[in-house]
């Protein structure tokens, strides 16, 4: 990994909705790559400040939504280790682990790491997107309909 790096953390920098999530415990659920942009598929942890945050599901510690961390517009993705190996729960779910860390190196160079690997992108800042129909708002849905 490149453990050398220093920088601002994700909290303090980009779009201000990276400031509303908890990366360390959401899960990556996959990773899309592409000329348009590095999307890592994500199973997101919400903090009460972020305006899509609901109260925890029953038996869950944080407000979970499915969504993207988004890189748009890469000019520069290199990877350093990439292991990519899945992990199953106790209900069977896989995801590849958590974001370790983020961080802007130098302004519009990011650095992420986790145990599915390490990774540097050169593009546009990060942004967070909200999928519809997440398993938390489904779930709520359907609970609100009995």
């Amino acid at each position: 990994m490149f453990h050398e790096e220093s920088g601002t953390p994700y909290w303090e920098f980009g779009k201000g909705d990276l400031k509303d999530v908890y990366l360390e415990d959401s899960y990556l659920l996959g990773l899309d790559e592409g000329p348009r942009g590095v999307v890592f598929r994500m199973e997101l942890v919400l903090r009460e400040s972020h305006p899509a945050y609901r109260p925890p599901l029953p038996a869950e510690q944080y407000c979970y939504r499915r969504g993207q961390l988004l890189f748009a517009n890469p000019t520069g993705v290199h990877w350093n280790q990439s292991t990519f190996r899945p992990i199953s729960d106790a209900t069977g779910e896989v995801d590849f682990g958590n974001i370790d860390a983020l961080i802007e190196t130098r302004p519009g160079t990011y650095l992420i790491e986790g145990e599915w690997g390490s990774v540097l992108i050169t593009s546009d800042p990060p942004k967070v997107v909200i999928g519809p129909g997440d398993a938390a708002s489904q779930a709520r849905t359907d609970n609100q309909g009995s």
